[in-house]
């Protein structure tokens, strides 16, 4: 049977190659657009931070600045009791001295006291400005790039 050639048997092959939907590129784009949404979640993160520390920077400035006036009222307090205690003497002895340097302590406590709270005030502004991010127009600072003219 070998010899009678019935069976002759034929192979054919094809091969062919089909790109599957620009992975690359289109990998390449979801990527991009991936770091595009990160970036602008960034940002909003970042104005979110911004605004909560201008916000917390407002609120503070606005306590120091409640405090002014009553502690402006203490001083005055203060400072009215000592003269009426000294407008109403008599005479001068050890009790008399007594009361009035507890007095002069006690206004002197106060206007220090007030003199804290007007500095704590101030470096609230500061931050506001700060934290707006105009701390140098608050102060009238102007950076240029040329050099002064004298």
């Amino acid at each position: 049977h070998l010899t009678t050639n019935r069976y002759i048997s034929y192979v054919v092959g094809v091969q062919f190659a089909v790109p599957i939907g620009n992975r690359g590129p289109r990998a390449a784009w979801r990527q991009a657009e991936l770091q595009e949404a990160q970036s602008i979640v960034g940002l909003y993160q970042l104005t979110d931070e911004i605004v909560r520390e201008v916000n917390f920077a407002a609120r503070t400035l606005e306590v120091r600045y409640a405090q002014i006036p009553s502690q402006l009222e203490a001083v005055r307090s203060a400072d009215s009791q000592l003269r009426a205690y000294q407008a109403r003497t008599q005479r001068i002895d050890p009790i008399y001295l007594e009361n009035e340097l507890n007095s002069v302590e006690r206004l002197a406590g106060e206007r220090n006291t007030l003199l804290s709270v007007i500095v704590e005030y101030n470096i609230a502004r500061i931050g506001l400005e700060a934290a707006k991010g105009t701390l140098l127009e608050f102060n009238n600072i102007v950076v240029t790039d040329e050099p002064p003219c004298f």
